[in-house]
C-alpha cells in the first residue's frame, strides 16, 4: 500500500476531489505541474541530450 501524501499534497488532493466529483468513472485527471516538474528533473539527469516534450 502507498501513502497518498507521499505523492499528492492535501491541497492538490482537495482540488482533485472537487474537480472530479461530477465526472463519470472511470476517468483520468493529470496534474500538468507534476508532468512539468518530472520533465525538468529528467532533463537534469541527462543534460547532454536534447529532450523534447510534445
Amino acid at each position: 500500500m502507498f501513502n497518498r501524501k507521499d505523492y499528492v499534497s492535501d491541497k492538490d488532493w482537495a482540488r482533485f476531489l472537487e474537480f472530479s466529483k461530477d465526472l463519470e468513472t472511470p476517468n483520468i485527471v493529470i496534474n500538468l505541474n507534476t508532468i512539468k516538474s518530472s520533465f525538468i528533473n529528467l532533463k537534469g539527469v541527462f543534460p547532454p541530450i536534447k529532450t523534447y516534450f510534445m
